[in-house]
């Protein structure tokens, strides 16, 4: 999402049920990549792609949204202000035209190569 839509709220739209909790490892319990729609007023509809569960109160959220005509791929923090609030999208997180999508994931698998041999020296 862009920095236009700070302070507003998105509202979820499953698109399918997420599995039960307990049938989850450690792990996944904090991942969600069953796509669900969200609105967010005065700027449209996205489909939320991961949301990755950071903690009870921030989520980072991979979704493709419209912005002015023009489709995005987002990767943004998202929080909410207390337990049952409205997730809020933040100011941190970038926007990128899909054409982009494929350099940026090759660069961030190098880096993850990179973390892991040196983790293991």
């Amino acid at each position: 999402m862009t920095n236009e839509k700070k302070g507003v709220t998105g509202k979820c739209d499953a698109l399918q049920q997420p599995a039960s909790q307990e049938a989850l490892s450690k792990e996944q319990r904090h991942v969600n990549s069953v796509p669900f729609r969200i609105q967010v007023p005065g700027s449209g509809e996205a489909t939320v792609l991961l949301d990755l569960v950071k903690s009870e109160h921030q989520r980072l959220r991979v979704d493709i949204h419209e912005f002015r005509g023009k489709q995005f791929i987002g990767i943004r923090n998202w929080y909410r202000s207390g337990y049952g609030a409205e997730w809020t999208p933040s100011n941190s997180g970038v926007s990128m035209r899909p054409n982009q999508v494929a350099a940026i994931v090759q660069a961030l698998m190098l880096a993850g190569q990179a973390s892991n041999s040196k983790r293991d020296a």
